[in-house]
């Protein structure tokens, strides 16, 4: 199961994990036309509030519903078949993850979201016991995705000894931007390893930097 899923499992209680879940059961029995037009109405607007997070807990579980939807979307066009079952199943988790006043409410600072990540959960693993197909094509996919992500971003930290020598050599005199494009590293790691080194701009690089934005 994705990473994002073991947060709500382990800070939710037990009592409230059965609460939830009764309350998606529902929802999947009371899944149909009105449910999905008003998840069509919402979900952008619901959606883009995560998507756009400073968090990246909430930006996944943004991601992991737009899945869902998109799912939902490709069923309703003919691209992909899903059993009626499926799409009960989707429609309510998208519909309790629009709903803001559901078991914990989203506005609640901290752990508003908590319950739509683990009924998202309960989703995904019915589409991974039930729709193996749909679930290798999207979620399998979506997870090797982001374990590529993560591999990428891992190695991106790890710095050459003949980096961090032109680093520590160049760093003091000279302009972070034109460094970080000769080592082909974003702004924020030069300066993250400059200050996990260090090391500071010369006085003479300063007075430089001064002069030149005093004309």
């Amino acid at each position: 199961m994705f990473e994002m899923f073991k947060k709500p499992k382990a800070n939710l209680s037990h009592k409230q994990k059965k609460e939830i879940k009764e309350a998606y059961i529902h929802a999947i029995s009371e899944a149909g036309n009105d449910e999905l037009e008003y998840v069509k109405k919402k979900f952008n607007e619901k959606n883009s509030i995560l998507e756009d997070s400073s968090i990246k807990w909430d930006r996944k579980l943004s991601e992991a519903c737009a899945t869902l939807y998109q799912i939902l979307d490709k069923s309703a066009d003919g691209e992909i078949s899903s059993c009626s079952d499926t799409r009960k199943h989707i429609i309510a988790a998208l519909f309790y993850f629009v709903e803001p006043y559901d078991v914990i409410c989203d506005y609640t600072p901290g752990v508003g979201y908590l319950d739509d990540a683990y009924v998202v959960s309960l989703c995904v693993e019915y589409l991974q016991k039930k729709e193996s197909k749909l679930f290798n094509k999207f979620f399998a996919a979506y997870k090797e995705d982001m374990h590529q992500k993560a591999v990428a971003k891992k190695a991106s930290k790890i710095w050459t000894k003949a980096e961090l020598r032109t680093l520590k050599k160049e760093y003091p005199k000279m302009d972070t931007q034109k460094l970080a494009k000769k080592l082909k590293r974003t702004i924020e790691a030069v300066r993250f390893q400059a200050k996990k080194h260090g090391l500071q701009k010369t006085k003479r690089y300063m007075q430089t930097l001064y002069d030149r934005m005093s004309r």
